[in-house]
């Protein structure tokens, strides 16, 4: 946890910089207003990763705790099927 908790409190500056190497097509689940963490700040995120998606469930941080069902559409929304 505190390795954890180091890249949280301090995370590299270079860390935003490198979501653009990401391949994988990304969904970025995002909390809304009520969330602690600053929504333009995700979807910035969502926007600098190629492929990267963001949909908003307006509960807050613990989305699949506080919406287990808005959050079990989403995913399976966002994987391709098969």
């Amino acid at each position: 946890m505190p390795a954890v908790r180091r890249q949280i409190d301090t995370p590299d500056p270079r860390w935003l910089e490198r979501l653009s190497r990401i391949t994988a097509e990304t969904l970025v689940v995002a909390g809304g207003p009520h969330s602690h963490v600053p929504q333009d700040g995700v979807a910035e995120l969502a926007r600098r990763i190629p492929g990267g998606r963001m949909v908003t469930i307006p509960v807050g941080h613990l989305i699949h705790h506080a919406a287990p069902g808005a959050f079990a559409e989403a995913v399976p929304a966002f994987l391709p099927a098969g």
